[in-house]
């Protein structure tokens, strides 16, 4: 087991030394990763090394626990988490979502900035440059040139305006593939009565 002074614990006042302190214990212990959550659980592989995460994560856990007064302990554990679920789920789940030909861009458009207001909910926001790069980034093969006209442009634009040039393109490529109908016109009318 660790071993920690408590005549150090952090009292909300001593951050800086609690920190220097609790991490070169933790480095020493190969925990500091699992803290930082630089290191996750494994997403495949044997049960021993699932098995093997999860007992290091209690350690680093239990031991962050002993280095905090009692009035902060109590205040931890009363703590929640915050609704909208797992912030790094979250933001894959941003940065993965995709376009589909077919799809109706408005629900693309929507479903990306709902993943971005919820990310804004749990403390990251996602900033106007950052979703216009996303945007661009999620819509597929087919619309390279579209997207080329962006990429190479010194300063994005505006979300605002990103949204309203995708959608009049998404209108075009509409326009393109629907069905022309054919309107009667005055011309058929005049020879229907010529010939009758």
């Amino acid at each position: 087991m660790m071993k920690w002074n408590s005549e150090k614990d952090f009292d909300g006042t001593n951050y800086t030394a609690w920190k220097t302190r609790v991490r070169a214990v933790m480095e020493a212990n190969d925990l500091w990763d699992i803290a930082t959550l630089r290191e996750r659980p494994p997403r495949s592989g044997s049960r021993h090394d699932e098995d093997k995460f999860w007992h290091r994560e209690r350690k680093a856990k239990a031991f962050l626990l002993e280095t905090l007064t009692d009035d902060l302990v109590v205040s931890v554990g009363a703590k929640r988490p915050k609704p909208g679920g797992n912030l790094v789920a979250m933001r894959e789940k941003f940065i993965s979502l995709k376009y589909e030909d077919g799809q109706e861009m408005t629900t693309h458009l929507n479903n990306l900035k709902t993943l971005a207001e919820k990310l804004a909910r749990q403390g990251k926001p996602v900033d106007d440059q950052e979703r216009v790069c996303q945007l661009l980034t999620s819509l597929p093969e087919s619309w390279s040139h579209f997207k080329s006209v962006y990429f190479t442009q010194d300063r994005p634009l505006p979300q605002g305006t990103m949204e309203g040039n995708v959608m009049a393109e998404f209108s075009r490529r509409q326009a393109q593939t629907a069905p022309v109908a054919v309107q009667e016109t005055a011309v058929p009318a005049v020879l229907k009565m010529r010939t009758t």
